[in-house]
């Protein structure tokens, strides 16, 4: 949908052109954020497992990573863009 759109846009004035290269930047923005918010839980998930004797935690957080992993747009933009 976003290529579709991004491939759409026809700049035909300069204030055109400031748009697209906004849209791009908050667009690599919320992607480096998305990834970041991953590696966090992931780092969570590791210090909780070297702690130990939290296997009921590390289980949720591993569910919780796996649900986020799959609904993020550090997944899904590569789905959207091709």
């Amino acid at each position: 949908m976003l290529k579709c759109e991004v491939n759409d846009f026809v700049p035909d004035k300069k204030n055109d052109e400031k748009k697209l290269e906004n849209m791009n930047f908050q667009l690599s923005i919320a992607f480096e954020a998305s990834k970041l918010s991953l590696f966090a839980e992931l780092i969570e998930l590791g210090t909780r497992m070297k702690i130990g004797g939290q296997s009921e935690l590390v289980e949720g957080l591993t569910s919780q990573l796996e649900n986020n992993y799959k609904n993020s747009l550090y997944l899904n933009i590569v789905y959207t863009l091709t």
